[in-house]
């Protein structure tokens, strides 16, 4: 097996499977890194005794910060505490219900992370970090001067799975039709008129001669030709007249045959 790379409009075809991309957007429940900013200077005592739950009345004055970023799935220590933290659930819309923290939607309304906190490796508790607002941080970690600046979002691309055991068929299909289609317009429409005139019968009574012309085409032979009319006509007019014969050799009226034998009568 062998690595291959998928974008949009070049999907992969592996035997009779095509894999397509089909969406690229943010992961809302994910995060790739979150950025922090901590007050070194201002940092408190950091005893376990001193971790407590706290909620922030006004944004505090960093008086020495550091930036800092916080990769997923890893613990970094923050400078002047004896913590280091870790992410550990994040939401990019985040909202409170009856059943606790809940994805609202995958807009980046209310960014939030909850932070776990470690010191000298023993756990120290978590706390909620918003990002649209910094002074009011919730949970159970140690009150730390800390703030979420931003984050990078962790992208997600969704894949389409497709088969199509008969795309061979379907294709020969198309390709037929169109040969199909192009001919219909190229090749040259030949046209047979039929022309009817009156003509006495053998047994003298009225009757029509019909003469088929079948312009372009080649005339038929002398040495086959049996009747007057079939010198000036084609092999497949003599065909179709002979289709549109009539039973028992009766004669064909021409329109106005009858009226002339009313006359003459």
């Amino acid at each position: 097996m062998k690595p291959a790379q998928i974008q949009v409009n070049h999907p992969l075809s592996y035997r009779t499977f095509s894999f397509y991309q089909a969406s690229y957007r943010q992961d809302p429940n994910q995060v790739h890194s979150v950025d922090l900013v901590v007050d070194a200077a201002g940092a408190p005592d950091t005893s376990a005794s001193a971790a407590r739950p706290h909620r922030e009345a006004a944004p505090r004055q960093f008086k020495m910060p550091i930036s800092l970023v916080v990769p997923g799935g890893e613990w970094v220590a923050l400078p002047g505490t004896a913590y280091a933290v870790a992410i550990d659930t994040f939401f990019v819309d985040l909202r409170i219900d009856v059943t606790g923290p809940t994805l609202a939607s995958d807009q980046p309304r209310n960014p939030a992370v909850r932070l776990r906190f470690a010191e000298n490796g023993a756990p120290a508790g978590a706390t909620w970090y918003f990002l649209h607002h910094p002074e009011m941080p919730v949970g159970s970690g140690p009150d730390v001067p800390l703030r979420v600046t931003g984050y990078t979002p962790l992208l997600a691309t969704g894949l389409e799975m497709a088969t199509h055991p008969g795309a061979g068929w379907i294709w020969a299909g198309f390709a037929v039709m169109t040969l199909g289609t192009l001919l219909a317009f190229l090749l040259r429409h030949e046209r047979i008129w039929l022309r009817l005139r009156p003509a006495p019968a053998q047994d003298g009574s009225a009757g029509c001669e019909i003469a088929l012309l079948h312009q372009g085409a080649a005339r038929q032979a002398p040495e086959f030709v049996h009747e007057s009319w079939e010198a000036s006509v084609t092999p497949l007019a003599i065909r179709l007249f002979r289709e549109l014969k009539p039973e028992a050799a009766r004669p064909l009226r021409c329109p106005g045959a009858a009226a002339r034998e009313e006359e003459s009568a």
